[in-house]
C-alpha cells in the first residue's frame, strides 16, 4: 500500500528578517548616524579662535550647523572650518586655514589676511579689509560662491590676493586699492572634468574703485572678468596698473595719474577720460567701443590686440596707434583732433575728419576717407594688400 508523505512543521521561535535586523542594529548604534543640524552660538571670549571648542560651549560647529557669532570678534587661523551658515555683527578675521559656508551668511567686518574663504554660499559683509589670502577654492564641490560688500572694501598691502575658481566679489560700497599686491583671478576652466565659471569683480553703479597703486613695477588684476558699472579711477602716482582681465566698462574709467593698461579686451559702452601726462592703453585682447565718450587730455594708445569702434566716437587730444589693429565700422562717425600711426594698423572704414595726421610707421588703410588738416608722413604705409 502506497504511503502519503507527511510534511513536518518546525514550531520553534520565528526568525527575524535580515533587513529588519540590520535596521534595528543601525538604530542601536547612534554614533553611526549623521549628526543632526544644530545652531551653535559663540560663547567667547572676544577676539579668540574659531578652532577652540571651549569658545563654542564644548564643540565647534560642523558642516550641518549654523554658527552664531553675535557681536564678538572671531578668528579662523588654521584647519578647515565648514558650516552650513554663519552670522554676526562683529569682526571675522581669516588669517589661515579655510572657512567654508554652504549657504547665505553675514558678518559686520570681514578681514582676510591669509587662508581662504570659500563655499557656495554668499557671504555679505558691511566692510572688507583684504591684505592677503584667497576667496574661492580649488575643489569640485566648493568652487563658486560670492562675497558681497555693502560698505567700503579696502584692498591693501604688498601680498598677492586670489579670487579664484568662480568666486564673485560684489563691491556695492566702493573700494580703495593700494600697495603693490595684485589680484589673481581665474577664467572659466575645468576642475577634474567639472566646469567652473570665471571669477568676477562687479563694481556697482554710483560707486568708485579708487586704484591708488604706485611704483615703477606696476601691479595687475589677472584673468577673470571685471564689470565696471561705477567709476574706475586710477589715481596713484606715476606708476601703472595692468588689467589683464576682460574689462567691461558701462560706467566711467578715469585715468588721473600714471598709466592704465587694458590687456584682455572687453565691451566698452561707458566713458573714458585721461588727464594731462597720463596714458590709457588698449594693449591686448578684443575691445569693442560703442558710442564711447572719450575725454582725452593725456594719451590714448591702441598698442595691441584688436579694437573695433562703433557708433559716434569723438577723440580729443593725443590718439596713437602703435600696435595691434584699430578698426572703425563703415557706419561709425569718428573724429580726431590728432592721430599718430607708428605701428600696427589703423583701418578706417567710414569718413574720418582728423585735425593733424602723422604716419610714422605701421599701416593706415580702409575704405573710408580721412580728411586731414595737416599731414606728416615720415614712414609706414597707406593702403593695405
Amino acid at each position: 500500500m502506497r504511503r502519503t508523505p507527511v510534511t513536518r512543521r518546525h514550531h520553534g521561535r520565528p526568525g527575524r528578517h535580515p533587513l529588519a535586523l540590520a535596521a534595528l542594529l543601525a538604530l542601536s548604534a547612534g554614533s553611526s548616524l549623521p549628526a543632526a543640524a544644530a545652531t551653535i552660538s559663540w560663547s567667547g571670549p572676544n577676539a579668540s579662535f574659531w578652532d577652540l571648542a571651549s569658545n563654542w560651549g564644548g564643540a565647534a560647529p560642523g558642516p550641518a550647523d549654523t554658527a552664531l557669532l553675535g557681536a564678538f570678534d572671531t578668528e579662523v587661523r588654521s584647519g578647515i572650518a565648514s558650516v552650513q551658515a554663519f552670522s554676526g555683527t562683529g569682526r571675522l578675521r581669516i588669517s589661515g586655514g579655510t572657512l567654508r559656508t554652504a549657504t547665505a551668511s553675514s558678518i559686520g567686518a570681514l578681514e582676510l589676511t591669509g587662508g581662504a574663504l570659500s563655499g557656495k554660499g554668499t557671504v555679505t559683509a558691511t566692510t572688507l579689509l583684504w591684505t592677503g589670502g584667497t576667496m574661492g577654492e580649488f575643489d569640485t564641490v566648493n568652487f563658486g560662491g560670492a562675497t558681497t560688500v555693502s560698505g567700503l572694501a579696502t584692498i591693501s598691502g604688498n601680498a598677492g590676493k586670489g579670487l579664484i575658481y568662480g568666486r564673485t566679489l560684489n563691491l556695492n560700497g566702493g573700494a580703495v586699492w593700494s600697495g603693490a599686491g595684485g589680484i589673481s583671478m581665474n577664467d572659466a576652466a575645468s576642475i577634474f572634468g567639472t566646469p567652473t565659471p570665471a571669477s568676477v569683480i562687479n563694481l556697482a553703479a554710483g560707486q568708485t574703485f579708487n586704484d591708488q597703486g604706485n611704483g615703477t613695477g606696476g601691479r595687475a588684476i589677472t584673468s577673470g572678468i571685471v564689470n565696471n558699472a561705477g567709476t574706475y579711477l586710477r589715481s596713484g602716482g606715476t606708476g601703472s596698473t595692468t588689467i589683464a582681465s576682460t574689462f567691461n566698462n558701462s560706467g566711467a574709467t578715469n585715468v588721473a595719474a600714471g598709466t592704465l593698461f587694458l590687456q584682455s579686451g572687453g565691451t566698452q559702452t561707458g566713458s573714458f577720460s585721461t588727464l594731462a601726462g597720463t596714458t590709457l592703453s588698449f594693449n591686448g585682447g578684443a575691445h569693442s567701443l560703442t558710442s564711447t565718450p572719450l575725454s582725452n587730455a593725456g594719451t590714448i594708445d591702441f598698442a595691441g590686440g584688436t579694437t573695433v569702434l562703433n557708433g559716434t566716437i569723438a577723440f580729443t587730444g593725443d590718439v596713437r596707434v602703435t600696435g595691434g589693429t584699430l578698426t572703425s565700422a563703415p557706419t561709425t562717425v569718428l573724429t580726431a583732433d590728432s592721430l599718430v600711426v607708428s605701428g600696427g594698423t589703423a583701418r578706417l572704414q567710414g569718413p574720418v575728419p582728423i585735425g593733424a595726421l602723422t604716419v610714422a610707421g605701421g599701416t593706415l588703410s580702409g575704405k573710408g576717407t580721412a580728411t586731414v588738416g595737416t599731414l606728416a608722413w615720415t614712414s609706414g604705409t597707406m593702403g593695405e594688400f
